[in-house]
């Protein structure tokens, strides 16, 4: 008989994520927080994020979302960060952003 194949645990996943979110999606997100981090929070708009990720590597939107390279968010968290991913509702009218606050 082979050996047992064990279910993965939302934990288990959460531990790999930074093996899974390219470098290059990284880098980007660090040289916005580097730009506009002043002690408090940050707001990155995903159009400027997608644009500065184009910057360092071209990629197609099909590549972006299909690999859910923007859910980079678990990184971040466990590296000192409060990130919230904001989207409008029906009503309103902003651009999607992600908002990063130092953990107290």
């Amino acid at each position: 008989m082979g050996k047992q194949i064990k279910p993965l645990s939302p934990k288990d996943l959460n531990k790999n994520i930074d093996k899974v979110i390219p470098s290059f999606v990284i880098k980007a997100v660090n040289k916005l927080l580097k730009k506009d981090f002043r002690g408090s929070e940050v707001i990155i708009k995903k159009k400027d994020l997608i644009t500065e990720i184009n910057k360092i590597k071209e990629i197609s939107d099909i590549e972006l979302y299909g690999n859910k390279w923007l859910d980079f968010e678990p990184i971040f968290r466990k590296n000192g960060w409060n990130v919230m991913y904001e989207t409008p509702d029906r009503d309103q009218n902003f651009d999607d952003f992600f908002r990063f606050k130092p953990k107290k």
